[in-house]
């Protein structure tokens, strides 16, 4: 193979911290405080910049997912316990000239302990969808996924999105992705 998406393989990897092209905490923390790092690196090139969370902290794991498009990023901090252990949030970044601004913080409106809100992230234009699978509402980690729309430079959360059928150990936004106004939401744990 081309070694495309390997951090071993040197031209998908940024020199100054070895900060592959696929965002990965474990390969990420250049500072070692356990919080990870994303950058931005053009394919084969140096690394261009570093988006950190304003409130990081150790064991966020900021960084453990990511999606762009466009000029927008959104990145998942799945263990941020603002609102009790592992309740999670997520980063929105805009490109501003050479370098990203943090916009926006985004959680929910229900926000728990053990959500792990943030463990799945996509965006497409100006809507973003957040996984939840440690959500609890169906069941124990039934799981949820909920939907931001940008208004203006605002994000606002929309929906939360739950499976019919939720029950305990769904995992309901074990994986999640958005196009236009459609939206997929992946279950990994659901047995029918």
């Amino acid at each position: 193979g081309d070694g495309f998406g390997d951090p071993g393989y040197s031209a998908n990897t940024c020199a100054a911290d070895i900060c592959p092209a696929v965002f990965d905490p474990l390969q990420a923390d250049e500072d070692g405080d356990g919080t990870g790092d994303a950058c931005e690196c053009e394919l084969g090139a140096l690394e261009l910049d570093k988006l950190l969370a304003s409130d990081g902290t150790a064991g966020d794991e900021f960084g453990r997912r990511m999606a762009m498009d466009g000029d927008t990023s959104v990145i998942g901090a799945a263990f941020d316990d603002d609102a009790g252990a592992s309740s999670g949030s997520a980063y929105v970044f805009v490109r501003s000239g050479m370098g990203w601004e943090e916009q926006a913080k985004l959680a929910p409106l229900d926000p728990a302990a053990g959500d792990q809100f943030g463990l799945g992230v996509a965006i497409s234009e100006d809507t973003i969808i957040v996984a939840a699978p440690g959500d609890d509402d169906g069941g124990s980690s039934s799981g949820s996924a909920y939907v931001f729309v940008r208004v203006g430079a605002t994000w606002i959360q929309q929906a939360k999105l739950t499976a019919l059928d939720a029950a305990t150990d769904d995992l309901f936004g074990s994986w999640v992705a958005v196009l236009g106004d459609t939206a997929v939401v992946g279950a990994a744990g659901d047995d029918d």
